[in-house]
């Protein structure tokens, strides 16, 4: 299954198309780790800087919010930086998938709730 897209976002293109491999079929657990698992993917400095400014204050706010939420208040560096999953903000609820828009894979809806 070849992700290549998220409901609602503004990105021209999806910046971290992946695709969902398991020779024996794959499951809903491996759907769910493989978002998982790309999601709590670091976000690099020149990467981050490539965002448009709102993009970077929503990540930045998302991200604190999550230190907070682990209770790790001002040590923010065992949070290990800002995530993928930051950079949507406020939208941290998994909601599902569906095809996507261009017919080319799967696109992950993240939703407030």
């Amino acid at each position: 299954m070849h992700f290549n897209a998220v409901s609602g976002d503004e990105a021209p293109i999806f910046p971290w198309p992946f695709t969902v491999v398991n020779e024996r079929g794959i499951k809903v657990g491996d759907v769910l780790s493989e978002i998982f698992k790309m999601f709590q993917t670091v976000v690099m400095d020149d990467e981050r800087s490539s965002w448009p400014l709102h993009r970077r204050q929503l990540a930045e706010k998302a991200w604190m919010d999550r230190c907070h939420a682990l209770e790790l208040g001002q040590r923010v560096e065992e949070a290990g930086g800002i995530r993928r999953c930051d950079s949507f903000g406020a939208m941290v609820f998994f909601r599902g998938i569906e095809p996507s828009i261009d017919g080319g894979g799967w696109m992950i809806t993240f939703g407030t709730y």
